[in-house]
């Protein structure tokens, strides 16, 4: 890196970093923006170093792409998933071939380079004395190699998968290596040598730890997999091939306009269909009636009767419910694999020696330990003034969860679950995005991307980049700070409701992401609503090519206010994208 000086920091080089520069650049081609990642390949989830032998795409072809470049299809796929290694492949020629003032996003990209800190620089105090981002300011960014890089605005695109959480163990005598499933996926040629380790134990019930499972046992291990006997620890398991109705893939059921209204969720205006099918008995019994069917023919290809290791494996939380840990069971052979694991459904008593024993006594043998124990939603890098800048107090939160219930009364009722303990604050973001308080000192000058759980990520990375492009631009006016924090409570508050203890501990919306999306293209003045024909629209799954276009829909948008004499865009229903904002 040989310029320390920089319009634009994008940390991570994933998918949300790598369409952030795209959308970036697009609009502001001469821009010199540099992308920082830590791995030594560029993919984030889908780097080199993080894929495993077996590891397959969770979304089809048409959903795991950009809408401007199509990915070519395999014939590798298995119902039109992609092994991991073309998701790669796509991402490496995607930033090869956008070339912006001489250079493709690839020359821009800065591998093996760590952030370690990233503190806020303000300019010169205002007449009264005040020090805020209106008398201008910047961000310095340290890294590992010891540079120090000074940029106007910066982009946090690291996701919610980036630093794993291994609980502490206190025994010194316990012989095995502990991995993290982000390591045993680097280290899988290794440990899946015949003579390297035999006894593999698998602990969680996320779908990281299915696809540990699955690939130890495809390899000849004999694998444990002991998952917590509390509710919400139950791996959620779908089937590609299995949708209930006419569909023919169980994701286009759930991409569908119609699953999204059938959803209860914050993001959707207060329309007619919200009302029927959440506040009348008629509608409830509907969205209850349609849930529990699609549930029954996933849980039906499973066949967890077939033995009593299988039967422990039976989701115990309905799938209205879940969130993250579903899955898509795409590999050839899957379930008959998958019942050759000895599932133990009980917590850990300790580990000593080269075994762990478990609390209902039984003892395990164990060659190597996995943890599938989830990610840390953590900015380390951050200097304590500027975390702090950037939270929201909890104190709207209250009166949000009455105004939840009152609108989704279903909400109230929710199945016995685990509540996991949190270990970190809530990290307040209004869209998922910005912090109001840097709106309050008047500063566009830092977004956050990729901080929210969800399945269909391509397309919610691309359409994130263009409203935070908007946003560091200028061009998008925010409501105001109370409104905003009256939002981020609201939400809050809804998917502690809607996702349990996985929505306590971070934004998720695995069932709501259309809405998501709708939300952030009504927020751009684009149209949400990208079929023709009211049926189309309620009933033919999104698919990410229907979002073709959207960024030079903006560029028009801006050229025509522009040339009416506006500056800015404004909210035109940012209101009533967060219906309970009135009752709060």
């Amino acid at each position: 890196m040989t310029s320390t000086h920089f319009d634009v920091i994008i940390v991570g080089a994933g998918p949300f970093g790598i369409i952030a520069a795209k959308t970036y650049l697009e609009l502001n081609p001469i821009a010199s923006l540099a992308l920082l990642e830590t791995d030594t390949s560029l993919g984030g989830a889908w780097s080199k170093s993080r894929i495993y032998p077996g590891m397959y795409s969770q979304s089809p072809l048409g959903m795991i792409e950009f809408s401007d470049v199509p990915m070519k299809p395999t014939p590798q796929h298995y119902k039109n998933c992609v092994p991991a290694h073309h998701v790669h492949e796509y991402l490496a020629s995607y930033v090869a071939t956008h070339i912006y003032d001489g250079k493709s996003i690839r020359d821009r990209i800065h591998l093996d380079t760590r952030v370690v800190s990233v503190q806020k620089w303000y300019g010169p105090p205002d007449g009264a004395g005040n020090r805020s981002g209106r008398g201008g300011s910047a961000w310095v960014v340290g890294t590992d190699r010891g540079q120090t890089i000074i940029c106007s605005k910066i982009m946090i695109a690291g996701g919610i998968t980036s630093r794993p959480y291994i609980p502490f163990f206190n025994a010194p005598d316990f012989t095995p290596p502990i991995l993290h499933t982000e390591d045993s996926a680097r280290l899988a040629p290794t440990l899946m040598e015949p003579g390297c380790v035999r006894n593999v134990i698998v602990i969680g019930g996320s779908k990281s730890a299915i696809d540990a499972v699955h690939m130890f046992i495809s390899a000849g291990k004999q694998v444990d997999w002991i998952i917590s006997d509390k509710g919400s620890d139950h791996p959620g398991m779908c089937v590609a091939g299995r949708a209930p109705v006419y569909f023919k893939r169980s994701h286009r059921i759930l991409s569908t306009r119609l699953m999204s209204k059938l959803s209860p969720c914050i993001f959707q205006p207060p329309d007619g269909w919200m009302r029927f099918f959440h506040q009348t008995r008629v509608g409830r019994w509907t969205t209850n009636t349609v849930w529990s069917t699609m549930q029954s023919a996933w849980l039906k290809a499973a066949r967890y009767g077939r033995s009593g290791d299988m039967s422990s494996l039976r989701p115990q939380l309905p799938m209205f419910w879940r969130s993250d840990d579903i899955g898509v069971s795409n590999p050839h052979n899957f379930w008959r694999t998958m019942s050759q694991a000895n599932v133990h459904r009980s917590s850990i008593d300790r580990v000593e020696n080269s075994s762990v024993v478990l609390a209902n006594t039984t003892t395990l043998p164990c060659d190597l330990l996995i943890m599938s124990t989830s990610w840390e939603v953590t900015f380390p890098f951050f200097a304590p003034a500027d975390a702090s800048t950037l939270g929201l107090p909890q104190i709207l939160e209250a009166a949000a969860d009455r105004t939840i219930l009152s609108m989704f009364p279903k909400l109230a009722r929710p199945p016995n679950f685990d509540r996991h303990p949190v270990n970190t604050t809530q990290f307040y973001i209004y869209r998922g995005i910005v912090s109001p308080r840097e709106s309050r000192e008047g500063d566009n000058s830092i977004v956050f991307l990729g901080q929210v759980g969800a399945a269909q990520s391509f397309h919610i990375a691309e359409t994130q980049s263009i409203w935070a492009a908007a946003y560091l631009m200028g061009k998008l006016r925010l409501p105001s700070v109370e409104e905003m924090e009256m939002d981020i409570a609201l939400t809050n508050a809804w998917r502690r409701r809607r996702y349990l203890s996985v929505g306590e501990r971070k934004l998720t919306f695995m069932h709501d992401e259309l809405a998501y999306v709708s939300m952030l293209l009504r927020d751009l003045g684009i149209n949400h609503k990208r079929k023709y024909g009211r049926l189309k629209e309620l009933f033919q799954p999104y698919s990410n090519k229907d979002y073709r276009g959207m960024l030079e829909e903006w560029r028009m948008i801006q050229k025509e206010r522009e040339q009416d004499g506006e500056t800015e865009t404004v909210y035109e229903e940012s209101r009533t994208s967060s219906p309970g904002i009135a009752a709060l």
